[in-house]
């Protein structure tokens, strides 16, 4: 998913993604954003125990970067920047009954022409197809190839988000890149957001879709909208990690 983007990241910061251990072989499949986070949260600190931390996510991955950010700034960790990509929709704990990825029927109506226009009809029905075709492999107890499995992860996914309720204010840093045919109309933060985040923070349009086909990510992800994307992200991590260089450089004068 990241591919692309992680070939026009500066050099200076290295890159780690991580996807659910159900696509490894794992016989669990989290459902839950608590759940997710947590698992996310242990592998990454055995890769990095200390921060600073620049965490970033993508549509529904952005509610797991939210809280595994929380989570490390509630253990003292520096979180330089939290990067969302185009998040998905989310409810809070001050308007937790407001319908998020719950939506009325008329909103999934809107919801379903929006993805005809930007997938087109062959990527929603080769979706469809792979989705009740790993309903049958489920109900047989067969074994599932991964191609059903990234489905069944997609489905456990958008069931965290039905689920989800961010529970407190963000007060990090957070820079948010929506792509000119994004979830939302073009430049609108997607619901929740700008309650939850506390803090002043950093928006940028970028070019490109949010959605690619049934089974990818976006356009603006991929090449050459990315390019736009990258740079705009590179310049924004030089910021986050600037304060943390200057007092380390002082920190450095001060003892010799």
């Amino acid at each position: 998913m990241y591919r692309y983007l992680a070939r026009h990241i500066d050099k200076r910061f290295s890159i780690y993604g991580l996807q659910s251990s159900y696509l490894g072989g794992s016989y669990r499949l989290l459902n839950t954003v608590a759940e997710m986070s947590a698992l996310y949260l242990k592998e990454l600190r055995t890769v990095q125990p200390q921060g600073p931390y620049l965490i970033a996510g993508y549509c529904g991955g952005c509610p797991i970067a939210l809280e595994i950010s929380q989570q490390l700034r509630a253990d003292n960790q520096t979180v330089a920047l939290l990067a969302l990509f185009d998040p998905a929709p989310i409810r809070t704990y001050q308007t937790p009954h407001v319908e998020g990825y719950s939506r009325s029927a008329k909103a999934k109506l809107q919801s379903f022409y929006t993805r005809i226009q930007q997938q087109g009809l062959r990527a929603i029905a080769k979706n469809q197809l792979l989705k009740s075709t790993a309903w049958f492999y489920d109900q047989w107890q067969m074994p599932l190839p991964l191609a059903l499995r990234v489905v069944q992860v997609q489905s456990a996914n958008m069931q965290s988000l039905r689920s989800y309720i961010a529970q407190k204010p963000y007060y990090g840093k957070v820079a948010m890149y929506l792509p000119e045919q994004g979830i939302t109309p073009k430049g609108e933060i997607p619901q929740g957001w700008d309650a939850i985040i506390a803090s002043d923070f950093l928006t940028r349009s970028v070019p490109g879709k949010h959605y690619h086909d049934g089974a990818s990510a976006g356009s603006f992800l991929s090449e050459p909208a990315v390019r736009t994307l990258a740079d705009s992200l590179n310049e924004h991590l030089t910021q986050a990690l600037l304060p943390q260089s200057k007092t380390a450089e002082c920190d450095r004068l001060k003892s010799t």
